[in-house]
């Protein structure tokens, strides 16, 4: 109960009835979460002070429950340095969800949470970076500046050496953020490399390939960028293959066609027709996706489902309402958000919503999309390493494979699964490729194998087969020196 009332908070009377009742804030709940961890997930500093003033009460007790001497720790730091069996704190839980109030309230009374990483090496600023947070992001550069901690952006990297640079240039989801980051990690950050030994501008060139020239210009309008000499460093910087970040198909075109858009002093004019129609496309879009982030809010309070089905009826009653929504710039569906951010909860919530024969559609259309990079949901949930989601998603495919056998479409249910696991982006990789990049452990490839498996024996030597635009196999690229030595640090 205690739980659940900070997640979605009801009234401060409430908290402090649970409280006296004798409800413990150091019993974790099912992700392994204290009261004070779960508390960042709404981000409501009401609730934080009525906490802070219980543990003050109560320090004796939650002093010998965490075994610390209260006369050199501070118990309310301790309790707020607590951390989810993934190694996340309130300020990781408040950063991902955007609450830069109760940021600032928890770092001012324990600066120590900015530093803290979860175990994919993740700080509060990752994950307020990744999921495109502005105003997190600038509140928690201003405080690391304010610290002097900045170096602390520029050393902290997740388990696959990617930095924060990195990961906004892969999302592509703010321009802001990128620019944010770089203004704050200057040409040091620029120039830092992942575990390919690729620098920021590899990832950007991924999405100029793709005719999305958003992180690229970001980057370009850097102080830094504008000095010749450093930027012709930055073009020249080879990965351990020996290759730059032009050298993919097409990159000598698009390289033209983003110079010309960097010398653009003001996007193209348009037409009062195109702008109206741009307008009401844009409106729809935000309406459509202010609904998605509503469920993202509130999807655990729907405990049945009886009130699932109201929330589809009621949804699916409003014009604007689109299941299958996508970015406008990077072509990105609600079921890749969720994948990319290892979200199993809101996707199972999905899953069991928008179970009805009339959705198989929509639902199916979120496999087979691509975005702009051509991945599919599959390279999305590659990113993140997670078995559970890929586990998830193959027993969705597997429902809808069983739906188009009993509705006729046997010829469909043949190859979807199968075209699904194949499926290569535009610089020829699958998502094996991608589990290398991002140095997947053992639990997922075994989850991929047997999915392949399951399929027919061929189809996992046909999927280790498949290379990349520059000949490489997944099993290549595992061999590699550079990515070999950063295996040996993860189980594989």
């Amino acid at each position: 109960a205690l739980l659940t009332e900070l997640t979605h908070p009801t009234s401060v009377d409430v908290l402090r009835i649970l409280l006296n009742l004798g409800a413990d804030i150091l019993r974790e709940g099912p992700w392994g979460d204290n009261a004070i961890v779960r508390l960042g997930y709404s981000g409501n500093v009401e609730y934080l002070e009525v906490l802070k003033n219980h543990v003050e009460s109560n320090s004796v007790w939650i002093a010998s429950k965490l075994d610390i001497d209260r006369s050199i720790v501070s118990v309310w730091g301790s309790v707020l340095r607590s951390v989810s069996s993934q190694g996340l704190t309130c300020a990781h839980r408040a950063a991902k969800n955007g609450h830069h109030n109760f940021l600032k309230e928890v770092i001012s009374m324990e600066p120590d949470l900015l530093g803290i990483q979860d175990k994919k090496g993740q700080t509060p600023l990752f994950l307020a970076g990744k999921f495109g947070r502005v105003e997190a992001v600038k509140y928690l550069l201003e405080k690391l500046d304010e610290e002097k901690l900045l170096s602390k952006l520029l050393e902290t990297r997740r388990f696959d050496s990617k930095t924060l640079l990195h990961m906004a240039v892969e999302d592509a989801q703010s321009q802001d953020i990128i620019q944010l980051l770089v203004k704050y990690g200057g040409e040091k950050l620029l120039k830092m490399q992942d575990n390919l030994g690729e620098n920021c501008l590899f990832g950007a060139v991924e999405w100029v390939v793709a005719g999305h020239y958003g992180p690229w210009l970001a980057i370009m309008k850097s102080d830094p960028m504008k000095n010749t000499e450093f930027r012709g460093e930055m073009e020249k910087m080879e990965n351990y293959e020996r290759k730059n970040c032009w050298h993919v198909p097409g990159g000598a075109e698009k390289h033209e066609t983003a110079l010309a858009l960097e010398k653009q002093s003001s996007p193209k004019k348009l037409s009062l027709h195109e702008e109206h129609e741009k307008n009401q496309n844009e409106g729809k879009y935000h309406l459509s996706l202010n609904e998605w982030k509503h469920i993202g809010d509130t999807w655990p309070t729907f405990k049945n489902d009886e009130q699932r089905q109201d929330l589809r009826k009621k949804l699916l009653k409003k014009p604007f309402f689109e299941l299958g929504l996508k970015t406008p710039e990077t072509n990105t569906n609600i079921l890749m958000f969720a994948a990319r951010g290892s979200h199993t909860g809101f996707m199972d919530f999905i899953f069991k919503t928008f179970n009805h024969h009339d959705d198989f559609e929509a639902v199916k259309g979120w496999f087979d999309d691509v975005d702009t990079r051509k991945w599919t949901v599959l390279h999305h949930a590659a990113t993140f390493a997670d078995s559970k989601i890929i586990t998830m998603l193959q027993e969705k495919v597997s429902s809808l494979t069983t739906w188009l056998k009993d509705s006729a479409r046997a010829h469909e249910a043949d190859i979807f699964a199968k075209e699904l696991l194949m499926k290569q982006d535009n610089l020829g990789r699958t998502m094996l490729h991608l589990s290398v990049y991002h140095l997947a452990g053992n639990s997922l490839w075994v989850g991929w194998k047997k999915w392949a498996e399951s399929l027919g024996p061929e189809v996992w030597d046909d999927l280790l087969a498949l290379k990349d635009c520059h000949g490489r196999t997944a099993h290549m690229m595992m061999n590699t020196e550079e990515i070999g030595k950063l295996m040996e640090k993860v189980a594989m």
